[in-house]
């Protein structure tokens, strides 16, 4: 069950959600190939452009189309090893993180897209492949992609004018209590996630505890940085 029960208001939006969902769905099918294969490029885009300018990225969304043209051009979803230095050339060498960084999303979101009835039900495996796929463009990274963190990590506010330094977020510590922790939550979801009326707040309570455990994946190449 989740920790909290929804309220009426709460499951009077899902209601206009779930209807406004059921509403598009039916357009969908309306469109021909042509549009759906643009919307879904769009999506894609955008989704990746926001994702990784979370994590300091430098690629704007126009960049970011352009580098998912030149990797589809020959009809697959990975050529980057092959295009590497076109695309570096066209976008400078000092964004290669940055390259990297979307990269990885791009290719994390494809598989989803054109695999998502497999992750289900939900399993370590899974989440920790796909980290490794995230990282797999990042070669600092290697050490740490497809694993849980092996160090305790923080989040820090700091206060600019004193330098005084609180802890906002003290994660589960590495090891043994992580790994706990994940299968306990990924069993949780797993019963949830197909007995619960509403899954979209399965899926958002999901998320919550896997930050508190957090960032038991090095989720991005600046974490991995900052352990090396």
């Amino acid at each position: 069950m989740l920790s909290f029960t929804p309220t009426v208001q709460l499951e009077k939006t899902l209601k206009t959600l779930q209807a406004d969902i059921v509403l598009l769905a039916q357009e969908l099918l309306k469109m021909d190939q042509a549009e759906k294969d643009w919307l879904h490029k769009s999506v894609l885009i955008s989704t990746i452009g926001a994702s990784t300018r979370i994590e300091n990225a430098a690629l704007t969304d126009a960049e970011i189309e352009w580098v998912d043209t030149v990797l589809t051009q020959d009809g697959k979803t990975t050529a980057y090893d092959s295009k590497k230095a076109c695309i570096l050339n066209k976008l400078s060498k000092d964004r290669e993180r940055s390259i990297e960084e979307v990269i990885g999303c791009r290719e994390v979101l494809n598989l989803a897209y054109l695999q998502a009835t497999h992750f289900y039900p939900l399993t370590e495996n899974t989440i920790l492949g796909l980290h490794k796929i995230l990282l797999s463009y990042y070669p600092k990274a290697s050490p740490y992609a497809g694993s849980y963190k092996s160090s305790p990590n923080f989040v820090v506010s700091v206060n600019q004018e004193t330098a005084e330094r609180h802890i906002v977020l003290e994660p589960t510590l590495p090891g043994l209590l992580t790994q706990i922790a994940m299968q306990d939550l990924i069993t949780w979801y797993n019963r949830e996630v197909r007995e619960h009326p509403w899954t979209i707040l399965v899926a958002t309570e999901f998320v919550f505890p896997v930050l508190c455990v957090d960032t038991c994946l090095l989720y991005t190449s600046d974490a991995a940085d900052d352990l090396t």
